[in-house]
């Protein structure tokens, strides 16, 4: 008795919260329709599969298609052949091919850059030897870097990012360049006062 009163203790809260509804009238026969139908479409399905197949065999014996397939295949290996025999295209033609305006505007920043880099070392001293040297460095490895970007362009990347990217790298390279000579004039500027002050 006492594992009965157990049940009902735990049942006796729930009371009033069952679904006792009916379903709609015709419940059960709409259910066997739809599982009649994908029983049905299942059965379809499957002798379908088991028809012979509707695509003809490009090699059966009524077809005359081993000369043209023999034909079209030489084709293919004679015309692959000479794109890779020519070998690829300098990375700057593929890119005035992709995009023209790229070759203007990096002539533009490579003649820019070079100007300064020129004036850069036309400053160079004792003193600062060893910071020319050090940016010369750096410069080698953003232009290592936008080669890697001028790459991607090619190999078909994202055009808008890459080009700015493109643009940003000479710019940092300008910028980098611009610095150093700052604070080359900088520094000599500072000597000449100190060799003034000590002079006097």
């Amino acid at each position: 008795m006492k594992e009965k009163d157990t049940w009902k203790e735990l049942f006796e809260p729930l009371q009033g919260q069952w679904d006792t509804e009916e379903p709609l009238e015709g419940h059960l026969n709409r259910f066997e329709a739809r599982l009649m139908a994908a029983a049905e479409l299942k059965k379809q399905e499957e002798e379908e599969a088991e028809e012979e197949p509707r695509v003809r065999p490009l090699w059966s014996k009524n077809t005359g298609w081993k000369p043209l397939a023999v034909a079209a295949s030489l084709a293919l290996l004679i015309g692959f052949g000479i794109k890779w025999g020519s070998g690829p295209a300098p990375i700057q033609e593929q890119i005035v091919e992709f995009a023209p305006e790229v070759q203007e505007t990096d002539f533009h920043f490579a003649s820019l850059l070079e100007q300064q880099v020129e004036t850069m070392q036309g400053m160079a001293s004792e003193d600062n030897q060893e910071l020319i040297e050090s940016t010369l460095i750096q410069l080698n490895r953003l232009d290592a870097d936008y080669r890697k970007l001028q790459q991607e362009l090619v190999d078909g990347g994202n055009s808008k990012l890459l080009l700015q990217a493109m643009i940003i790298n000479f710019q940092t390279r300008i910028d980098l360049v611009q610095q150093v000579i700052e604070q080359i004039e900088q520094y000599q500027l500072t000597k000449t006062l100190n060799d003034e002050n000590f002079t006097i």
